[in-house]
């Protein structure tokens, strides 16, 4: 597992929550996902209601993110990229 970007070269899945699942619950199993750019880690068995509620809410976070990532906070209006990569699709 790497975040280096080597398999998305167009950028689709930048952004994306890595949640490590696993049946190993050892410090170094732990240290090595963080290391390799998890953002989350959940051991088995997994709680269905946990694991929909991390999602959940790294969903919500990228969704937030993105939003203020495309438009100037503080005049709602869309940034430069934002319109740049509009007119692209033109």
């Amino acid at each position: 597992m790497s975040r280096d970007g080597a398999d998305d070269a167009d950028g689709r899945w930048a952004g994306l929550a890595i949640l490590v699942m696993t049946a190993h619950r050892d410090l170094a199993t732990l240290e090595a996902a963080f290391a390799a750019g998890a953002d989350d880690y959940l051991s088995k068995p997994v709680v269905p209601v946990e694991l929909v509620a991390r999602a959940g809410a790294h969903v919500e976070r990228t969704r937030l993110q993105r939003a203020l990532s495309e438009r100037d906070p503080l005049t709602g209006v869309n940034n430069r990229w934002t319109v740049e990569r509009s007119l692209t699709y033109l």
